[in-house]
């Protein structure tokens, strides 16, 4: 695991948290060396390595400051093993202060819509309910990572870009992020993993944001995908379900909301 030395050290980023789930370091596999040296042990750690280096950002919002200046690259780390002990060092995610963020990004990857790699893309967005903050903000967001680290949407791993949670005041967000937002086969499928994988209701619906129509102004003509059409959809384990009609809002980097108000005849399946 790599470190990155900056010109602040972030104290949230520093602490040790004595929950996090140690247990979990159980899958190190530790084998002895030989018998040639009967005085002392020795053992040799069997590196569990990553298809992908991750690089996980951190985020302090700072209104004095430009929000690329905010952001700060923690770590890159290419095994399980380094994974578990970046994650057992640093504050889970109930602990960050309100307006903080954790991105977790395939290193080469910048956690921003503007990248070459996300531009085109878009993500998966799961609202945290605020009276099960306790219970679902940090279960939601582990199972995310690992979920993302450890290959687990099938074929499409070379679609996901990376993860990220938002710690609000007025509502925790995770979210998936993915390269393009036209294959609609290749994110409905990871939508429904993703909600499989975190253990989110059938009854409850999460939505597919893409990043074009997030940035763009809302008087600017826009080029509509059918995937967009989708991204209002329920998602569950084995289809996507969709009211007959469902108004829906995409939101713009300048606060306002796009109103596309379609009438949406959608099969289910």
């Amino acid at each position: 695991m790599t470190t990155t030395d900056g010109e602040e050290t972030n104290d949230e980023v520093n602490v040790v948290s004595e929950a996090s789930p140690l247990s979990r370091a159980s899958i190190v596999s530790l084998q002895k060396s030989g018998p040639e040296d009967s005085t002392q042990s020795h053992y040799i750690v069997s590196r569990h390595s990553l298809q992908y280096h991750w690089a996980l950002w951190y985020l302090k919002a700072d209104r004095s400051r430009d929000w690329e200046d905010c952001l700060k690259q923690v770590a890159v780390f290419d095994s399980v093993e380094d994974f578990w002990t970046l994650y057992n060092h640093i504050q889970p995610a109930s602990g960050l202060t309100w307006g903080s963020d954790y991105y977790l990004f395939k290193e080469g990857i910048k956690p921003m819509w503007e990248d070459e790699n996300n531009v085109k893309g878009g993500r998966w967005l799961v609202v945290v309910d605020k009276q099960k903050r306790a219970q679902l903000l940090d279960h939601y967001w582990l199972e995310l990572l690992m979920a993302v680290i450890g290959e687990q949407f099938e074929d499409n791993g070379e679609y996901i870009c990376g993860a990220v949670v938002n710690v609000r005041q007025k509502g925790d967000k995770v979210s998936l992020w993915t390269r393009d937002s036209l294959r609609d086969d290749v994110n409905l499928r990871i939508g429904q993993i993703l909600k499989a994988k975190l253990g989110i209701p059938d009854a409850e619906p999460i939505r597919y944001e893409v990043h074009k129509v997030c940035i763009v102004c809302f008087w600017q003509p826009i080029f509509i995908s059918p995937f967009i059409l989708f991204s209002i959809a329920y998602v569950t384990h084995h289809r996507v379900l969709s009211p007959l009609s469902h108004p829906f809002f995409l939101y713009c980097s300048s606060g306002y909301s796009l109103w596309l108000g379609f009438r949406l005849k959608l099969r289910l399946f």
